[in-house]
């Protein structure tokens, strides 16, 4: 009476695990030196560094931190846009992680959807994010370029 049991449960929570996994996607800066699960690149001034983009599958949302250091001058992030084959967005941009003080910080920019578009179906294969800076006095736009990562 417990094998035929033990086999349902067995049988059922397979098909709970199954059913509950959302298959990830991730893109990755291109040009950007990786080092473990982030990638780095110098500009004139900074540095800044990312986890790179990625998500659920079904995810009709996406939330980017770029951490900034070896920056002897305040930056402040004053926009970000992403662009897509599908379109260009304009992203949300996190007000606690607006500016980065001189020896570094992060800043943080989001982007919603509607629910019948997922984040991966917006991103498609290439996607390019760009964030307007102040830097000191100066205006700077960095524009970074992603692709699926294999």
């Amino acid at each position: 009476m417990c094998a035929p049991f033990a086999a349902k449960s067995l049988i059922a929570l397979a098909v709970l695990a199954a059913s509950a996994c959302d298959p990830g996607y991730r893109l990755r800066p291109v040009g950007w030196t990786r080092s473990g699960y982030e990638w780095f690149q110098d500009f004139d001034r900074f540095s800044m560094r990312t986890g790179g983009l990625g998500g659920l599958v079904g995810e009709w949302w996406l939330d980017s931190t770029f951490g900034v250091f070896n920056n002897s001058e305040r930056l402040t992030l004053k926009a970000a846009r992403l662009r897509t084959a599908s379109g260009e967005y304009p992203g949300t941009i996190d007000a606690r992680r607006v500016t980065v003080p001189p020896g570094g910080g992060s800043v943080s920019a989001s982007w919603r959807f509607d629910e019948k578009h997922t984040a991966p179906d917006v991103l498609g294969q290439r996607a390019e994010i760009a964030l307007d800076f102040e830097v000191g006095p100066d205006a700077r736009t960095i524009r970074i370029e992603y692709e699926r990562a294999e």
